[in-house]
């Protein structure tokens, strides 16, 4: 009898235990902050910043299945006939004009090479065809896309285009 007692006193005590961490578990997650939601004033905010901005339709690269152009600046329109480049964090308008996103500064590369050794990049392979390229905020990355695409030993390439809202800093 006094051996049950002990057993429903341990029991019950483990039981209020779990289920005191399991209310504080519970209220900390509740109180966790979650993104605001995109609102009419900051898709409005967003689109006064970039009043002043055209997509550039001379340079068009393909990422995720969607054409992108460079969004240039209409305040200091570039000579004719000078090609821009791309850089890592620079704005990118799909075709559609809906949608817009930043360089995220990598190339994702279908290859038979196990390595790619391209200067000024870090690799990281993806199974066994696939390597992405990183590179830093220096690097022009139309020209890099374009050597790459040139070389035997690469089925494809693609630059990648940040199309999301919410993005960890």
């Amino acid at each position: 009898m006094m051996k049950n007692m002990i057993k429903n006193a341990v029991f019950a005590t483990l039981a209020l235990t779990c289920t005191a961490q399991a209310e504080v578990k519970t209220q900390f997650l509740a109180m966790s902050k979650t993104p605001a939601p995109l609102t009419e004033k900051t898709s409005t905010s967003q689109t006064q910043d970039n009043s002043n901005l055209k997509a550039d339709t001379s340079i068009v690269v393909e990422s995720a299945g969607q054409r992108f152009s460079p969004l240039v600046s209409t305040v200091n329109p570039m000579s004719s006939g000078q090609k821009t480049g791309l850089y890592k964090g620079q704005l990118m308008q799909a075709e559609n004009k809906r949608t817009t996103g930043k360089i995220t500064g990598a190339i994702m590369v279908k290859t038979t090479a196990e390595t790619l050794n391209v200067k000024g990049a870090s690799e990281t392979r993806f199974g066994s065809e696939y390597i992405l390229l990183s590179f830093d905020d220096a690097t022009e990355l139309l020209t890099t896309l374009e050597q790459l695409k040139n070389r035997s030993d690469v089925e494809s390439a693609e630059l990648e285009v940040n199309t999301k809202r919410y993005v960890p800093k």
